[in-house]
């Protein structure tokens, strides 16, 4: 047998029941027992008050005692005698008729009690005490016998803890058959109980765990019920996340694979076309014709290069090496190497860069890396004529760059997409332009590596504006 948590759970809360059911009724049965054993002795205290007062009167008889020294049977008729219900003679004699003691009397009254002179010598009845031929006797009650105010001997009472009479063991017996029914009576419903929270208990766990193995086998979309607030709670809204996320995640991947076989097989398609015409004789074999194949082969070259490069950053692979150089001055070479492209396509260009150098612990390549990508962004996807603006300062912790461009602009709600690799937006910034969709992405990369922030805002220029702040000294994280 399985040894599940409801199993568990179950048995862990039964055995819990059935210790405090047992340690109830044994401090119940304790509580009973002393509380019964405290009525026993009150229900003596007047017998023994009767018969000390008969005993009493028979001391006053010229005989006194003498009697009771010799003959045993005398003293148990004269014990009997002072339980409730026997006949009160007005003298030590016999009793005015015989009955049968009452079903409540106690009838082992006469083997528990002694009588005693003021020396401790025993006179009748049961020896007790220091002088009593058996040793070992329990603790004893002394009730004083006193004649005309003067103490003339004692009797002695040896403590007992069960029940005497009859009626009085047919009503323990009955309290201890009530206990045990209660007992049992507890004890299932404790565990019918304890059956119904470890289920209740457990369910949530079980419908996570069906909702994990949902995920092992690639079904998404069938979320976790659950209506509880508490931790289990919690970790069901965390499965049905992770399957959201799995999900958007299968999505990207198709998407992503779908991107790349496009991208992959644009040029190759240009290739193949161009190859063939000049198979067959329809191009000539010349300059222009090379520049082109060259210009499709460039094209492929530099998508595997990007897409090896997101995919070792992904990894973990893509080194970085930090030391410390000035961004301005590194900033304003990508510029000047970008002037060319710019002026052909009548694109100004306004930089606000400080006079000093701003000092940065980075990669030096990987932050070319990313100012190229940035520029030749805002270069290809910006209209003829058009304008862009980039700023750099230094805060005392951080550096921060951006560079904003005129119309085309992109949609609000586009700005985060922009980072999605090979996204593009479709009706400005497209393939037309001749783009990969991986530029932003990489660049994203490289910030993060850096541990900075990058973001797209829009910009009074009507156009696009990416903003990134880099930290001075905090080291990245590969």
């Amino acid at each position: 047998m399985q040894w599940t948590i409801t199993r568990k759970l179950f048995l862990s809360l039964l055995i819990i029941s059935l210790a405090i059911l047992i340690m109830s009724a044994f401090f119940g049965r304790l509580s009973f027992q002393s509380g019964f054993n405290a009525y026993l002795e009150a229900r003596e205290a007047p017998v023994i008050e009767r018969l000390a007062a008969d005993l009493a009167l028979e001391y006053q008889n010229p005989e006194g005692w003498q009697e009771l020294l010799t003959n045993e049977r005398l003293w148990r008729r004269q014990v009997l005698r002072a339980v409730p219900g026997r006949p009160f003679s007005d003298r030590g004699g016999r009793p005015s008729g015989r009955s049968a003691p009452p079903r409540n009397s106690p009838r082992r009254l006469g083997d528990r009690i002694g009588l005693f002179d003021l020396d401790g010598k025993i006179i009748a009845g049961r020896p007790i005490g220091d002088n009593a031929e058996s040793t070992g006797d329990p603790e004893y009650l002394q009730t004083k016998i006193a004649v005309n105010g003067e103490e003339v001997a004692e009797l002695r009472l040896l403590q007992t803890h069960a029940p005497s009479s009859e009626l009085d063991i047919a009503f323990d017996e009955e309290q201890k058959r009530s206990l045990l029914w209660i007992a049992l009576a507890l004890l299932l419903l404790s565990g019918l109980a304890s059956w119904i929270i470890a289920r209740q208990f457990t369910r949530p766990i079980r419908n996570v765990a069906d909702g994990t193995r949902a995920l092992a086998n690639g079904n998404y979309d069938q979320p976790i019920a659950s209506n509880s607030n508490d931790e289990l709670g919690a970790l069901a809204a965390d499965v049905n996340s992770l399957g959201r996320v799995l999900a958007a995640n299968r999505e990207a991947r198709r998407r992503w694979l779908g991107d790349i076989n496009h991208e992959l097989r644009t040029p190759l398609t240009v290739l193949n076309a161009e190859l063939q015409s000049l198979e067959d004789g329809y191009l000539p074999f010349n300059t222009e014709s090379v520049a082109s194949l060259q210009t499709e082969v460039d094209r492929l070259a530099h998508l595997v290069d990007d897409l090896y490069s997101l995919s070792s950053s992904d990894e973990g692979q893509l080194e970085y090496r930090f030391s410390e150089f000035d961004v301005r001055k590194l900033l304003q070479e990508r510029l000047d190497a970008a002037a060319s492209r710019m002026q052909d396509k009548s694109l100004k260009l306004s930089a606000d860069l400080p006079d000093q150098p701003i000092p940065i612990t980075a990669d030096p390549t990987r932050i070319a890396q990313l100012f190229t990508n940035l520029i030749e962004n805002s270069i290809r996807y910006t209209d003829s004529p058009g304008e862009i603006q980039v700023h750099c300062k230094a805060t005392d912790t951080h550096v921060e760059f951006s560079i904003q461009d005129s119309k085309p602009g992109v949609p609000a709600e586009l700005h985060k997409r922009i980072f999605e690799r090979l996204y593009r937006v479709e009706t400005s910034r497209n393939r037309g332009e001749g783009g990969s969709g991986l530029g932003l992405s990489i660049c994203e990369a490289i910030v993060d590596a850096h541990n900075g922030t990058v973001s797209a805002q829009d910009t009074k220029l009507q156009g696009l504006r990416i903003d990134v702040q880099l930290p001075k000294t905090q080291q990245a994280t590969d």
